[in-house]
């Protein structure tokens, strides 16, 4: 088999399915040399080619993630959490649980006794905070806090270190309403009475 044959063939098996490698060796979906092949890759030349085979099944974090009307984006979250995030498949559910703080708690408190597996994947996570935001586009009711608190998240990002990500309803700049979403360094910034603290369900997947 040829290098050439290998990209074709590995390209469309692996379908930008990285986090489910694993699986399709043990059902011998691709080989050891698929992955060997596709894993050499830099970051970058992964996603151009999932980009440019896959488009239509991959959701593309960077794309998704553009300041526009009703939505605000930080400098920071493209730096620690956007970096990052790879393409990822776009039907892949993103199960998630939440509790709301009973009083005002620094970070590493809220994190003192989390679930097991508390912390989203980048790519997961950004699949996930953009589906929550469509369903709550213009402060219609549902598990995102729309009063002003922060609906709080603990993501890996940049340089695999865990930084927290707070979303939440504004109305700013002329007045207009948007969802903000801001990342911090956990360096014990207390989080207000009520905000909320999702967490991804890794252990009951």
């Amino acid at each position: 088999m040829t290098n050439k044959d290998i990209e074709v063939d590995a390209a469309k098996k692996l379908a930008g399915l990285q986090i489910d490698q694993l699986s399709k060796l043990r059902s011998n979906q691709i080989t050891f040399k698929h992955l060997e092949w596709f894993n050499n890759l830099s970051k970058d030349e992964r996603n151009y080619l999932l980009e440019k085979r896959f488009e239509k099944d991959l959701f593309i974090p960077n794309k998704a993630f553009q300041n526009r009307k009703g939505l605000w984006v930080s400098s920071d979250f493209k730096e620690r959490i956007l970096l990052v995030a790879e393409p990822i498949e776009k039907n892949k559910t993103i199960s998630t649980s939440f509790i709301d703080l009973k009083k005002p708690m620094a970070d590493t408190e809220v994190r003192a006794n989390p679930p097991k597996n508390h912390v989203f994947r980048a790519d997961e996570f950004c699949l996930y905070l953009i589906d929550k935001i469509r369903q709550q586009p213009y402060r219609e009711e549902g598990e995102f806090l729309i009063n002003g608190k922060a609906n709080i998240h603990f993501v890996y990002g940049k340089n695999d270190r865990v930084f927290l990500v707070a979303v939440d309803w504004r109305v700013l700049d002329l007045c207009i309403p948007e969802w903000h979403v801001n990342t911090y360094p956990l360096i014990g910034f207390r989080w207000n009475l009520g905000s909320r603290v999702f967490y991804p369900n890794y252990d009951k997947d």
